[in-house]
């Protein structure tokens, strides 16, 4: 999921840096990987994002407050992707229920 919002919706940049994270549609690039911005013990997808191996500087407190904005914008990215899996998903049920 976060591959397919990365790839579609980001045009395969890292949120963080908005630099290419040469995203492919089903395989992040080595090191990359799915991370929470606040706390470490949250994986829902509502609270973590795809970043680029490079974003090691969150783990300072100034700079992970610094792109918050970022993550945001990245959780609205998602949030169209799951509203359209959504909809096929109950497109689909009603169809197989006609």
């Amino acid at each position: 999921m976060h591959l397919e919002v990365t790839y579609t919706r980001r045009n395969g940049l890292c949120p963080v840096l908005l630099a290419d994270a040469r995203v492919q549609p089903r395989r992040p690039a080595p090191g990359h990987g799915v991370r929470p911005l606040v706390r470490r013990n949250r994986a829902r997808a509502e609270e973590t994002w795809l970043i680029a191996a490079c974003n090691q500087r969150l783990n300072d407190t100034e700079f992970k407050a610094g792109v918050r904005s970022a993550f945001e914008s990245y959780q609205i990215a998602l949030r169209g992707l799951l509203q359209t899996r959504q909809t096929t998903l109950t497109d689909r049920r009603d169809a197989l229920a006609s």
